[in-house]
């Protein structure tokens, strides 16, 4: 039923519209890793690292928003602009919990790197 309602609601919206969600949403994603790259290397803490997205990746967003509204317009919401500022706060949101994560992601991989130097054998495959 979900699949169906997602078909139907993307026929009515036209393939370069799409296409141009897609292209918008992608150069998002692209510019929130190099964001998080470049703080990383430079030790942001994490409120440092959500100003540094906000500022770096905004005409990403407003890219993004502006075609979203489009897309949900198409689909006809109610509320487009809401849909699509949810949209955009939810993909933000995930970046900075990303960030938060990575000290002790990287603490986990040299744990693992200091278990396979020790024990070779068990990191095979």
């Amino acid at each position: 039923m979900i699949a169906l309602a997602a078909i139907l609601a993307a026929i009515a919206v036209p393939q370069s519209l799409l296409n141009d969600g897609d292209a918008a949403n992608l150069a998002l994603t692209q510019c929130g890793f190099a964001a998080e790259r470049s703080a990383h290397a430079a030790g942001l803490s994490v409120s440092a690292f959500e100003q540094k997205l906000a500022r770096d990746c905004a005409a990403e967003e407003r890219r993004l928003r502006a075609t979203s509204v489009r897309i949900f317009r198409a689909r006809g919401s109610a509320n487009p602009a809401a849909e699509a500022e949810d949209m955009i706060r939810a993909e933000r949101e995930a970046m900075v919990e990303a960030y938060r994560k990575l000290p002790e992601q990287e603490r986990l991989l040299k744990e693992m790197e200091r278990m396979c130097r020790e024990h070779p054998d068990g990191c095979k495959n």
